[in-house]
């Protein structure tokens, strides 16, 4: 069992902005592996660093991944990241793990909660301690839109590491837990297992 039970904890504030009769099934922090390598990633011209932009105005094409080794004279940190954390996800700009991964870095600062219901999968902002105010939905995708999740990891500190798998190919990773494998459990079985109208979720 994870050390929080979140979904007892913010349940009922979440319900009154979730659609009528939408049940929610899991909730966690959300955040992405520690120092995870970002090159699955597809980004958008306005997202490539300094010096790939200026590869492109002088070349017309974007720098080939394979002459990334060495950045501006500089080692590129992903591939040690790669080794270390694993991949933050992959797939197209405008891809399921693209859009998500965009949002979630739109919503910071503050907390951004991953919410899983029996109709989406959703990245949801928390009201700022001390305040009264609706939480909000950043972004939401259905939950059939998933193809498949499971816990992968290679540090210590990343039992709780998970990778979802959507319907068009594309992965995110999420550390649904650091030292906690319970609340990834959760992630997963709320993401691929069929729920039915008498089962509650994970609050009780």
């Amino acid at each position: 069992m994870p050390l929080l039970n979140h979904v007892k904890i913010y349940g009922p504030e979440i319900a009154k902005v979730l659609a009528p009769g939408e049940r929610l099934l899991a909730l966690g922090v959300y955040r992405g592996p520690l120092n995870p390598d970002t090159r699955g990633l597809e980004r958008t011209d306005d997202e490539l660093s300094g010096f790939e932009q200026r590869y492109v105005q002088e070349h017309g094409h974007r720098l080939p991944e394979s002459e990334k080794v060495f950045e501006a004279g500089q080692f590129n940190t992903d591939i040690f990241n790669n080794l270390m954390s694993g991949s933050a996800g992959s797939g197209a700009a405008n891809s399921y793990a693209g859009l998500i991964w965009r949002a979630g870095k739109a919503m910071e600062p503050g907390t951004v909660h991953w919410a899983v219901t029996d109709r989406r999968f959703l990245l949801m902002k928390r009201p700022e301690t001390g305040t009264k105010g609706p939480w909000t939905i950043g972004f939401a995708v259905p939950r059939s839109a998933v193809r498949s999740a499971r816990r992968h990891f290679k540090l210590l500190f990343g039992w709780g590491q998970v990778e979802v798998t959507f319907t068009d190919g594309s992965m995110l990773a999420i550390l649904a837990g650091m030292l906690d494998a319970g609340i990834a459990n959760q992630l997963i079985r709320a993401l691929t297992e069929r729920w039915s109208n008498g089962e509650r979720g994970f609050d009780d």
